[in-house]
């Protein structure tokens, strides 16, 4: 039995588990679906999901209908492409 499991392990990634989402904060009950709050404009994302589980434990916390999580094809970071402004030195 591990003394620490690791974030993810039953579902929920420790410290960001269903009960540190805040309704009507950080996600908005609307057609009994969860849709997540960006937290630096208040705009409503709806095609947007938590990873690791959370997204259906906090499903689960409002008792609505579970859906399995979004399958990802691909993930990039901003970082990736810096360097490339277009300019060159002759």
């Amino acid at each position: 039995m591990d003394r620490f499991p690791a974030p993810g392990r039953d579902g929920v990634a420790g410290a960001d588990g269903p009960e540190f989402f805040i309704r009507d904060k950080q996600y908005v009950i609307a057609d009994n679906q969860v849709v997540i709050v960006d937290e630096f404009t208040g705009r409503l994302m709806p095609d947007r999901s938590w990873r690791n589980g959370l997204h259906q434990a906090v499903e689960a916390k409002e008792e609505l209908e579970i859906h399995l999580p979004k399958e990802t094809y691909a993930r990039s970071a901003f970082s990736a492409f810096s360097g490339f402004t277009g300019n060159c030195p002759p």
